[in-house]
């Protein structure tokens, strides 16, 4: 992301050597490693620089969420929209990670206002306000194509209305006839096409080519990568193709969207699991979208949504006026289209998208929904003593949640559902990095000398960089690599990330089961057998071996965590990080004695390994 990465342009930063650039194709994950961990850069440093930036976005959010609710429900209920969005955890999750979802939903939430707004009052700031921030989804994420089916709505639901259009240019005027008027909105919406396609430009320099080497020459992505992204994606891969041949669009932003069209369904090559309440899948679930939502939802803010809801069922059914506006219920309703129609569109594309396996895909609805909750602060006119209440202990509730969750706002799960400590077992995301300073303090204080230590981290982070020490396990995601020699897993500290706890991030996926123990037990019965003379081997017999190694030790780890889920762990860093003190008869019951669970088949929809029969 160019924006959180500005600062780093203006202070003594120490890049990877520009050779590593000076290749078509080359690896994000060790380049990433070498700019964070190694080199003289300070990665707090370097993080706090990019966090701040995207908290700029927070504030943004903030700002519109405020106005919009305000304009509707008046200042209490803007203030109720504001706190609400202030104090929810993923609110403030994301506020300090440096990830596009808080973006994302700012510019999500900013078109539809601006937008909508551009409908009504055709003028050079309502026209621009809606193409930068039109421009700033698309330059966000590709899932800014959701918000084209809510402006084809938008735009009938306006014309069928037929309220007269303001028009502010040169002269001020108004138009009433629907055919004057469906001009003035196509030529609106053209205009708004132009400088979307322009700012897009812009957002990569007005550069077509990708890649820039060391001496200044510009370079394609290689060809090969092209291929392997768009071969059999059917009518998008071949458009995607054309508008490369055309040199319609940026190549960076071709290429972009070829890999996330690729990726919306997983592949042997990149496996994407959804894990929701003990259910595995490569397909995606139906359900996780909702439940994830209720999930991550503070009771506090439940709260203030049901009595939202029901000063809307009110205001609907008496049909009287609010507090502080000059406006009748009918033009309440009417300024909500534009959340009516976002929320149901976008949920659906959560629900339909097989991509859709952690919270941050659902995070745009909630800037939406933080709007209508302005409704609650209508309880506030009249003598609605028990409501009013309801409101405030409603907004005491969330901020108690809140902070007892401080600083895991990622981790965070309502206590319908256990609360963060029983979080992982509905379902998975990535740390942020912070549980690691947690466990490198827990691991200096609470453990004896030469205790063996035990991690498998999940994470962008580096668990050597915060002095971790201590043998390293399987895992998919982690800038620290399995230890090369072999480990034998005795007794002793195992600090396991969730994800890899329930062998959602592994080559063997879900539940232990029949053909995993099978291939399991092969593996322990070739390594009783006399070893054969030694006999120099072939590059390809070497490869062979060092995967053969690694499938035994992934299969010998997720053994040992399925006998580890069906006990509680000792304690939790962060929410994220399950801490298990183990003796040598634990580990000698988990790795040779029966399974603690034993599927008669390997229940991941979707999943057949090209490794374990």
């Amino acid at each position: 992301m160019r924006w959180a990465a500005l600062p780093l342009l203006f202070g003594d930063t120490d890049f990877p050597p520009k050779e590593r650039w000076d290749r078509p194709v080359f690896d994000l994950h060790s380049l990433g490693k070498q700019f964070f961990f190694q080199s003289r850069n300070d990665p707090a440093e370097l993080l706090k620089k990019g966090r701040a930036m995207i908290a700029l976005f927070g504030v943004a959010l903030g700002l519109v969420i405020f106005s919009w609710s305000k304009n509707i429900f008046g200042w209490g209920g803007g203030m109720i929209s504001l706190i609400t969005f202030l104090l929810f955890p993923l609110s403030l999750a994301y506020g300090g990670c440096v990830l596009s979802d808080l973006a994302v939903s700012l510019f999500f939430t900013a078109s539809l206002w601006a937008f909508w707004h551009s409908l009504h009052k055709i003028s050079p700031f309502s026209i621009l306000a809606s193409s930068v921030s039109i421009a700033g989804i698309c330059l966000s994420k590709f899932s800014a194509v959701l918000i084209v089916p809510v402006f084809v709505v938008l735009i009938i639901v306006r014309f069928c209305r037929g309220r007269p259009l303001a028009v502010h240019f040169r002269k001020d005027y108004v138009v009433s006839s629907r055919s004057r008027m469906a001009e003035h909105l196509l030529a609106a919406v053209a205009v708004q096409v132009l400088i979307v396609y322009v700012l897009i430009w812009g957002g990569y320099g007005f550069r077509y080519r990708a890649l820039r080497t060391s001496a200044g020459v510009e370079e394609e992505i290689n060809q090969g990568l092209w291929n392997y992204h768009t071969r059999k994606q059917g009518p998008v891969g071949t458009i995607i193709e054309i508008l490369r041949d055309n040199r319609v669009f940026p190549e960076a932003f071709l290429y972009g969207g070829a890999v996330v069209w690729y990726h919306r369904h997983t592949t042997p090559e990149t496996p994407r699991v959804t894990f929701l309440d003990g259910e595995y899948s490569l397909e995606g679930i139906p359900s996780f979208a909702p439940l994830c939502a209720f999930y991550k939802t503070p009771i506090g803010t439940m709260v203030i949504y049901s009595l939202a809801g029901l000063q809307l069922l009110a205001t609907g059914v008496r049909g009287r006026k609010g507090v502080g506006l000059e406006r009748s219920n009918d033009d309440t309703f009417y300024e909500l289209t534009p959340l009516a129609v976002f929320l149901p569109i976008y949920a659906a594309g959560c629900i339909a998208s097989p991509q859709c396996n952690v919270a941050h895909y659902i995070f745009p609805l909630f800037p939406s929904t933080f709007v209508l909750a302005g409704a609650a602060g209508r309880w506030f006119s009249g003598k609605h003593r028990v409501a009013q209440i309801s409101v405030c202990l409603g907004l005491l509730l969330l901020a108690f949640e809140s902070f007892s969750i401080r600083p895991s706002y990622l981790a965070f799960f309502n206590n319908f559902v256990g609360g963060p400590r029983n979080g992982y077992k509905h379902l998975l995301d990535q740390d942020d990095g912070r549980a690691l300073i947690e466990l490198n303090k827990w691991l200096e204080g609470d453990i004896t000398p030469n205790q063996p230590v035990f991690v498998s981290y999940f994470g962008q982070s580096s668990p050597s960089y915060y002095h971790i020490k201590g043998y390293r396990l399987p895992t998919l995601l982690s800038l620290d690599p399995p230890d090369p020699s072999p480990v034998s897993l005795t007794g002793g500290i195992y600090c396991i990330s969730v994800a890899n706890l329930d062998c959602v991030s592994m080559p063997v996926i879900g539940k232990w089961a029949v053909p995993y123990e099978n291939a399991y037990q092969q593996f322990l019965a070739d390594s009783r057998r006399p070893r054969e003379k030694i006999t120099p081997m072939s590059l390809d017999q070497k490869q062979a071996k060092v995967h053969e190694k690694a499938l035994f030790e992934t299969l010998q780890f997720c053994r040992l965590c399925a006998f580890l889920r069906h006990r509680e762990p000792d304690t939790q860093i962060a929410y994220s990080i399950l801490i298990y003190r183990l003796t040598d008869e634990d580990i000698h019951q988990a790795l040779f004695g029966p399974p603690a669970e034993l599927l008669p088949r390997v229940e991941v929809k979707g999943y057949q390994s090209p490794s374990v029969k």
